[in-house]
């Protein structure tokens, strides 16, 4: 699948050991031309998702909320800490998927380049990297 649908990856993915660091690119590439949701396989639906997909440019998930507690003991959460990867939702050619793309791939091209023996962190490609680009 990967060599007839985006052959211009396979000189990089090849030269990647870590799965989940090919399925994180290859996440941000899929929806990048196609658009759709993505959803890792231990995440579940409990609601039906259609009206999200269908009238927004896109979403993902909180993990982490940043919460405060204001004057009267009240809870309430402010802003998101950590978007998570394993839940997005975009158009085709949706431009904060796209960037992430681009920045996953030079991130992966320099480290292999350097031909350290590096070990994936997630902070290549997964959550943090989301996170930035949600927040930008």
């Amino acid at each position: 699948m990967v060599r007839r649908h985006f052959p211009e990856l396979v000189p990089l993915l090849s030269k990647i050991k870590i799965e989940a660091w090919i399925a994180d690119i290859l996440r941000y590439k899929i929806i990048a031309r196609y658009g759709g949701v993505y959803l890792d396989t231990d995440i579940i639906a409990i609601k039906n998702i259609d009206h999200l997909r269908k009238n927004t440019l896109g979403f993902s998930v909180c993990e982490r909320p940043t919460q405060q507690y204001p004057q009267g003991g009240k809870l309430t959460t402010k802003s998101c800490e950590v978007v998570e990867s394993a839940v997005i939702a975009a158009q085709p050619q949706q431009r904060m998927v796209m960037s992430t793309l681009d920045i996953t791939t030079k991130i992966a091209r320099a480290i292999l380049m350097d031909g350290s023996d590096i070990r994936f962190k997630t902070f290549f490609s997964g959550p943090p990297i989301w996170t930035q680009m949600v927040k930008a």
